[in-house]
């Protein structure tokens, strides 16, 4: 069968003896091939909600989901897959999410990351000091995180931990008893990367794929889509869900003189461009208006080749206010004037 849907047969005899002919009857249900989209990396801080993944389905009548961190759950309705909530615990997840009912069934893998809250250990010092001596404070809390600090109460300096998640803030020549107060403390920036995850539309979409060739390549059938007359939007599902503001490489050249695109964020549209070279991979980037999953590229004349996107952006930053403190206290140096016992000879 071809096509989804249930269908009465009738089977009815010939030849044979009177009285006459028999037949009987039933019913063939042929059930829908079960489709879903590709799943959707996230990176998050731990009890922040992720932004929420949605996975078209198709044939399903509903799905199950194994592998998603405590506090966050999966639904399906309408033909859509949700995925949210609010993770309680730190890791990295590797997720699945299999369609039920239809068949086959389709499945949907993702990561979701989940950032620990950085931690300050202690905040030490050598205490009382000699007045005009350096006052040293050594920090220990989660490696690589940046603490934020002030000393008495002054301007907000910071201090970032080495891999040991260790490091130490010296005040030099203090004459006074000082205080140094940790305010909060952050995790290191840390850089994500990423290409297509899946692609469609166009010709040869899964060549869109994955990494992109080095500049000035050759473009061919084996390692890039077309988006043509016949095949004229090509929509490159991305690794991650990107925010505002991603710089998103494109990789492409014209198949024909004429060819030209207009490339798509989901939301607005850059430009008509006309890659410069034929017979190489050449390259433009957008910035994204809007947070988004997808570029979608879209034929306005000629052909042309479509090697794949890039793209790298900052994975969120997870903070914590802190209210540790350490004081150095200041002894003031003997003076044997005033403080100590002064012995001269008579005469």
């Amino acid at each position: 069968p071809t096509t989804a849907g249930t269908s009465t047969y009738t089977i009815t005899t010939t030849g044979g003896c009177s009285p006459g002919t028999a037949t009987t009857t039933g019913t063939i249900t042929v059930n829908s091939l079960n489709t879903i989209a590709a799943g959707v990396n996230r990176t998050v801080c731990i009890s922040s909600a992720i932004p929420s993944i949605a996975l078209a389905t198709t044939g399903a009548t509903g799905a199950t989901f194994s592998g998603l961190p405590t506090g966050v759950t999966g639904t399906w309705a309408g033909n859509v897959v949700t995925i949210s909530g609010t993770p309680t615990v730190a890791g990295t997840f590797n997720y699945t999410v299999t369609t039920t009912g239809g068949c086959p069934p389709a499945t949907a893998t993702g990561t979701i990351t989940v950032v620990d809250t950085p931690v300050t250990n202690s905040i030490t010092a050598t205490t009382p000091i000699c007045s005009g001596s350096n006052a040293v404070f050594n920090l220990n809390g989660t490696a690589n995180s940046t603490i934020t600090y002030n000393i008495n109460g002054g301007a907000s300096q910071t201090v970032t931990l080495n891999g040991s998640g260790t490091n130490s803030v010296t005040v030099s020549g203090i004459t006074a008893n000082t205080t140094l107060n940790a305010t909060s403390i952050s995790t290191a920036a840390s850089t994500i990367v990423g290409n297509g995850a899946t692609a469609s539309g166009g010709a040869n979409s899964n060549n869109a794929r994955f990494g992109i060739e080095n500049l000035g390549v050759t473009p061919t059938t084996s390692n890039s889509a077309t988006v043509n007359i016949t095949n004229t939007t090509l929509t490159i599902n991305l690794q991650h869900t990107v925010p505002v503001g991603t710089v998103v490489t494109i990789s492409f050249a014209r198949r024909t003189p004429q060819g030209r695109v207009n490339i798509s964020d989901g939301t607005t549209t850059f430009g008509n461009y006309n890659p410069p070279s034929d017979t190489a991979l050449q390259r433009t980037t957008i910035t994204t208006s809007v947070a988004t999953s997808n570029i979608v590229i879209t034929r306005t004349a000629g052909e042309v080749w479509v090697d794949g996107v890039a793209y790298s952006f900052t994975a969120p930053i997870c903070s914590s206010a802190l209210s540790n403190s350490s004081t150095v206290n200041v002894t003031a140096q003997p003076n044997a004037g005033t403080n100590g016992t002064l012995t001269i000879c008579s005469g």
